[in-house]
């Protein structure tokens, strides 16, 4: 079961040049998880993953978010 399920962390990190928060960066961290999928065509697949955004700078326009994804590879 554990050979299927793969950890991850994601940076996002963003700078407002203009606009009412202008001069202001939020950086958020997601650690997450993704599956090792399912075949959905000949050499195809499409694996799961989910996560939890976390604000980690004093600038934040939301704190947390929850994040599903599905990517295709092929």
């Amino acid at each position: 079961m554990l050979k299927r399920i793969w950890p991850e962390t994601e940076v996002n990190l963003t700078h407002y040049y203009q606009g009412s928060n202008s001069g202001n960066t939020s950086a958020y961290l997601t650690p997450a998880s993704c599956s090792a999928g399912f075949v959905c065509g000949i050499g195809s697949a499409s694996p799961p993953g989910g996560g939890f955004e976390i604000a980690v700078t004093r600038f934040h326009p939301t704190r947390h978010i929850p994040i599903l994804s599905i990517r295709f590879l092929f």
